[in-house]
């Protein structure tokens, strides 16, 4: 499997992580007694944390994209337990902040 490079390889990345993270989420809502501080739960906020930079860096190296960071023509769902700038409202106003 040939690795995806730039803007596509970055998109790419980010919708096998929302794949992930919400099959993940499903997984610890399912878990009895998981308790704060698991490794499933901090494996999953790890994830949560690495979505989370992709997704600026993706803004962040390429200012002019504006659409969904799943790629063009998607849309992140409500029902997965991250959304990108675009769909959730937050806009690029933190990766303009950055870049000053």
């Amino acid at each position: 499997m040939e690795k995806q490079a730039g803007q596509a390889g970055l998109q790419h990345r980010l919708l096998n992580g929302v794949i992930w993270l919400t099959d993940r989420h499903a997984k610890l809502m399912n878990m009895e007694r998981i308790g704060i501080g698991s490794k499933a739960e901090e494996e999953f906020l790890d994830a949560l944390m690495m979505w989370n930079a992709l997704e600026f860096t993706l803004r962040f190296v390429y200012p002019e994209y504006q659409g969904c960071s799943l790629g063009e023509g998607r849309h992140c769902q409500n029902a997965t337990p991250v959304s990108c700038r675009s769909c959730g409202g937050l806009g690029d106003k933190d990766v303009a902040d950055a870049h000053h």
